[in-house]
Formats: C-alpha cells, structure tokens, sequence
C-alpha cells in the first residue's frame, strides 16, 4: 500500500487509476492494516468481518467456496462427481503404455511378463 492521501483524488481519478501518471519517487510503501469499510448499506459482511485484505487477501476463495457450499449444496458432489467420472473414463480410454505398443491379439497379452 502506499503513504498516499487518497482524499485528495476525486472518484473519477480513482476509478481511471493510471499507477504510472500518478506514480512519484515520493511514494513510500507502507504496511497495510485494512480498510474502513462504508456500512451505509450493509453493516456486516464477510470482507469487513474477517479484514480480507493486505496479508489475509488468499482467504477470498475460501469464503467464496463456504458461500457456494451454502447457496447450492449439490455443488461439491456435482463438481467431484463429473471430475472422478472423467477421470475414470480417461483411464479407460488412454492407457499408460510407457512408450510400448499397446498387445494386438490374447495371446501377446497372456505371454507378457
């Protein structure tokens, strides 16, 4: 996060954020702590209870899975479910020769050490 005064920018500014116009050699990095989140509309969600952002940033997918558990909870199983099913089928239909020629009659089969 930068040392900037983000007050200073209009919403505009803000939203057509160019880095390397407004960039300066002044600009120092400093550690992020979280945000103040707006509670105009919502007075609690999961980002403003839990602060993802900064160093907690990689904990959205997992609130993102936790709330698709929770709204369709098919999912998981549908999800594992076309995967394993794939999978099986791939096994069946690709096998792994390791290089060799797959046996053209029993009989090779049955002689293969």
């Amino acid at each position: 996060m930068y040392d900037r005064d983000y007050t200073n920018y209009t919403t505009e500014e803000l939203l057509d954020w160019n880095s390397t116009l407004m960039n300066d050699n002044q600009t120092v990095i400093v550690q992020c702590y979280g945000w103040i989140y707006d509670q105009s509309i919502f007075v609690s969600t999961a980002m403003s209870k839990f602060d993802l952002v900064c160093s907690k940033e990689d904990l959205v997918p997992l609130i993102s899975t936790l709330f698709m558990s929770r709204v369709w909870e098919p999912l998981p199983a549908l999800i594992f479910g076309v995967l394993s099913i794939a999978s099986g089928f791939s096994v069946l239909v690709l096998p792994e020769t390791l290089g060799e020629s797959l046996f053209e009659t029993m009989e090779e089969a049955e002689t293969f050490n």
